[in-house]
């Protein structure tokens, strides 16, 4: 995927979302979808969101942020309902990563 191109938004030039505006609220195959009417507002405030350029990484090691990630209902690492949060505390019971993962350098991970 290539970057877009540079605006006057600081955040695009450095593979950044908006700082203002929560992307991960929006479905990400309607907001990032090429062919989509939102395509063009995804690629001004939302590229790292859609993968629409790269952020730098870091490792992190593969460790659930929660000790009790077993105890949630089954479907904690299926549902998409439940993506975030499985991502952000149950990233090793979900098999999400393995040893380590690498994460953009900026995430909540990070």
């Amino acid at each position: 995927m290539s970057s877009p191109a540079s605006t006057s938004h600081g955040y695009i030039k450095e593979c950044q979302n908006n700082p203002t505006i929560d992307c991960s609220l929006y479905n990400i195959n309607t907001t990032c979808d090429e062919n989509g009417i939102y395509y063009p507002w995804a690629q001004e405030h939302c590229p790292l969101f859609c993968g629409f350029c790269q952020a730098p990484t870091v490792t992190i090691d593969c460790v659930d942020q929660l000790h009790n990630c077993d105890e949630y209902q089954r479907d904690l690492c299926t549902n998409s309902l439940y993506r975030l949060f499985r991502e952000q505390n149950c990233r090793k019971y979900c098999r999400i990563c393995k040893d380590f993962d690498f994460v953009p350098a900026n995430s909540v991970f990070g």
